[in-house]
């Protein structure tokens, strides 16, 4: 009997977005980090910073300002069936690589390969 394996969904290249609330916290984080002498200047005024000073006054250069930071940061790959974030794309490829081995005929999950060719054939026998 025949036997064959599943292939995995093929991995994603994670792209950023504003609307993603962890992307835009990474990039606000940034952007209070690297203006910390705004950040002294706005401590004594409650909830404000950089990120929501540019945000609110300039959009479009905070969403220019996004788009440039996240182009140039190192892909990033969600594996195809768990969307684990993984740096390289081989990496989220490999992430769940099927083990399992299925009858060609019944179509039944098995641990190795002589298992799944020899499932149906002892059946037929």
């Amino acid at each position: 009997m025949k036997a064959y394996q599943r292939e995995p969904k093929a991995p994603i290249q994670k792209e950023y977005d504003l609307d993603n609330n962890e992307d835009k916290a990474m990039f606000d984080d940034m952007l209070n980090e690297t203006h910390f002498e705004l950040t002294k200047l706005l401590k004594n005024f409650a909830n404000i910073t950089p990120a929501k000073v540019l945000e609110h006054c300039d959009n479009t250069a905070y969403r220019e300002d996004f788009n440039n930071y996240t182009d140039g940061l190192d892909a990033t790959w969600l594996c195809g069936e768990c969307e684990k974030t993984h740096r390289y794309e081989d990496h989220a490829n490999d992430c769940c690589k099927l083990d399992s081995w299925f009858c060609g005929e019944c179509h039944t999950e098995h641990d190795t390969e002589d298992e799944a060719k020899d499932c149906c054939a002892e059946n037929a026998a």
